[in-house]
């Protein structure tokens, strides 16, 4: 516990402040709260400070974040992945005459945009489609939001900013660039859920309208899901994508985990949320992300309104207490002697009790176990589960599977294995790599007999030479039959050529795909 300022104290126990935060204590959401007001007149479901407002505005809100009220949740998020997965390897991939750089921290922001946006409103904003910086709504962000987070700890300033009665003096935020652009798209996407014919749809902003939000209550919402649900998710898969990156032997590890799992089919194409879950390591790898590096580092300070005891101490009636997550998440008592270090084994080597513990803690970003508890915490771990696999895969397409297959999946015993599509990584240097027979008694179906005898006599992995380096492709190889081995320059998407010739005549020099 540290005093920080007037009536301001700082607690790094992650086990008082849970204590502090669960339903029914006497602590509740202190003044710093108002500050998170997008619009300064109106509250929102986080700077709400009167707690059963709070409550009944989160019953509302509940059944859009979990996405019981919204149709193709995951396929939505899955759509917003391919476009990353697109948007890499069709423009930021080098050659070796050409070397182009690639802002990886400015496109995954891009990519949580479109996400919220697309779930939000059925709309996505365009951010990956353009790749660029729409409406200077980053940048714009960028600069307010350190202004806005000094304003929450400023209470006189923070008054004067908010009140209606200097709105004449005030700058209108709707007339701002980038967020006040932002701000008129979710209101115009509003105005069509309400009115004497309104647009029905199933998505998070039908959620609001179908349980009771008003239209004012829905602008306000809708606005502080782009703005709360972009910038933090953003912010943790930026910082693991970092940590894995750096550490080569976390990298291989979770490579091998996805490359088994492709291996013996537990993995779709693209993954799916369940899939994620069951892989232990890449679970370790998203808690450790999150414990390393916190995307939510805001004070959050609670209040009461008696003498309260925390950590030894007695603090006064009306005292901020603050929360530090960096000394919690580097708890040595909590996670171990080396808590400063990115180690994922940690979630895995540890007793059941021991994981729990670190378990709770780390879910404390999303204020979990209280009843601030963050709504958008479903999404950003469906997101984790999905980019961190399809985004850090190797180039591995399979070609030459008629639609019919990928479209009509029989549910047979012997039916072929879920099959991964993706484009293939252009490059001058391309190693084609082609077995005949993968697994070939799982590929007999008697539904598609036709089908069947493309799967096996067309199964090809593409793999750039160049980056062989990327763990575990070399693995996945050489758990088949190589039967030949070429170079084969300039080659774009799917639909290109095969150029291996296949053992059994399968296929032949030059045979062509049927997609």
């Amino acid at each position: 516990m540290a005093r920080i300022a007037p009536n301001w104290v700082v607690c790094g126990d992650g086990a008082e402040l849970r204590r502090m935060w669960r339903v029914r204590s006497a602590w509740r959401r202190g003044p710093w709260y108002r500050g998170l007001r997008i619009n300064p007149y109106k509250d929102n479901i986080v700077s709400t400070l009167d707690d059963q407002v709070h409550d009944k505005l989160r019953a509302k809100l509940v059944p859009s974040y979990s996405g019981k009220d919204v149709d193709n949740l995951h396929q939505l998020i899955d759509d917003r992945v391919a476009g990353l997965v697109s948007l890499i390897e069709t423009k930021y991939v080098s050659t070796e005459t050409e070397f182009k750089p690639f802002d990886l921290a400015r496109k995954v922001q891009y990519f949580t945009l479109d996400v919220i946006s697309s779930l939000a409103f059925g709309k996505q904003l365009g951010f990956l489609s353009e790749d660029k910086d729409m409406f200077d709504y980053i940048k714009t962000t960028e600069t307010t939001l350190p202004i806005l987070l000094l304003v929450t700890l400023v209470p006189w300033l923070l008054s004067i900013m908010q009140s209606p009665r200097l709105r004449w003096v005030l700058p209108d935020v709707r007339k701002m660039v980038g967020v006040g652009t932002v701000m008129k798209l979710a209101e115009a996407a509003v105005a069509e859920r309400y009115g004497d014919k309104p647009v029905v749809k199933r998505d998070m902003l039908g959620s609001f309208v179908a349980h009771g939000l008003s239209r004012e209550q829905a602008e306000t919402e809708t606005v502080v899901q782009l703005f709360a649900g972009s910038d933090t998710t953003a912010t943790a898969i930026r910082a693991t994508l970092l940590f894995l990156m750096t550490s080569p032997l976390v990298y291989r590890r979770l490579q091998a985990e996805i490359d088994a799992g492709i291996r013996e089919g537990r993995i779709s194409a693209p993954i799916t949320d369940a899939e994620g879950k069951d892989l232990p390591y890449l679970q370790a790898v998203i808690r450790e992300g999150l414990r390393i590096w916190p995307p939510a580092t805001g004070m959050l300070a609670k209040i009461s309104d008696t003498d309260q005891v925390v950590c030894g101490v007695r603090i006064p009636a009306g005292t901020n207490v603050a929360w530090s997550p960096w000394s919690i998440m580097r708890s040595q008592d909590t996670f171990g002697d080396d808590a400063d270090l990115f180690r994922p084994e940690r979630w895995l080597d540890n007793p059941a009790a021991k994981q729990r513990l670190m378990e709770q803690t780390v879910m404390m970003e999303f204020v979990s176990g209280s009843r601030w508890e963050c709504l958008g915490k479903t999404v950003a771990l469906i997101e984790f589960n999905k980019t961190f696999v399809e985004v850090g895969l190797p180039v591995v397409s399979v070609v030459g599977v008629s639609k019919s297959v990928a479209d009509d999946p029989c549910s047979c015993s012997a039916a072929p294995p879920p099959l991964r599509l993706h484009a293939a990584r252009p490059s001058k240097s391309v190693e084609v790599v082609q077995w005949g027979r993968l697994h070939p008694e799982r590929h007999e179906c008697r539904r598609h007999p036709a089908e069947s005898a493309a799967v096996k006599r067309r199964i090809a992995w593409w793999t750039c030479t160049r980056n062989m380096k990327w763990a575990g492709i070399r693995r996945l190889v050489e758990t088949g039959k190589w039967v030949e081995r070429g170079k084969w320059a300039s080659f774009g998407r799917i639909d290109s050529w095969c150029r291996a010739t296949c053992e059994n005549g399968w296929g032949g020099p030059g045979a062509q795909p049927s997609t």
